[in-house]
């Protein structure tokens, strides 16, 4: 997965996007690890702890090194930004998008999850919640977000309408 600056972009940089705007989607990536039967870790973004565990790569045919368990991504998601996802049992899941937003902007969204972690720009800033709030710098900003369920359905949802709140969402990130 390709690494991202976010923050402020110049006007050259936003016409080289979707000249109407984002595609208001996701890019999704998932495997299928066995891990410890527990959800009481952190996925963090390369995959670990899971990915790199040899549970992984012993058993389940995966590589050994953190990140590289990811599969292709698919691009998820509603129209209006919006996601919703449901994975088999013993699935991980990494979910990200990018909001352009003009002026630094600030909102809550409803999230629900089993076991989900979320960053914004680098920042982790929780997902074991039913809200979260989102702080949006001037420019192009980061969402991500990780999820698991070591004993059921890996389950996120995070219903806000995201497209609405945001000059651009764009599951490519279109800039820098």
């Amino acid at each position: 997965m390709p690494d991202y600056t976010y923050g402020l972009s110049t006007d050259f940089n936003i016409r080289k996007c979707r000249p109407l705007g984002g595609d208001n989607q996701w890019l999704v990536w998932t495997f299928g690890c066995d891990y410890s039967g527990e959800n009481n870790f952190r996925l963090e973004r390369n995959g670990k702890p899971v990915c790199g565990s040899r549970n992984c790569a012993n058993g389940g045919g995966l590589p050994d090194e953190p990140g590289a368990c990811w599969g292709n991504f698919q691009k998820r998601g509603e129209p209006d930004g919006s996601i919703s996802l449901r994975e088999g049992k013993d699935n991980q899941i990494y979910g990200r998008t990018r909001l352009f937003v003009e002026t630094a902007t600030r909102f809550s969204v409803p999230c629900a999850s089993d076991v989900a972690d979320v960053w914004l720009n680098d920042v982790y800033i929780g997902g074991r919640s039913a809200s979260l709030t989102l702080s949006l710098e001037a420019g192009w900003n980061i969402l991500e977000f990780t999820c698991y369920n070591q004993n059921d359905t890996a389950r996120i949802d995070l219903q806000a309408p995201l497209a609405s709140f945001v000059d651009i969402m764009d599951s490519d990130g279109c800039a820098q």
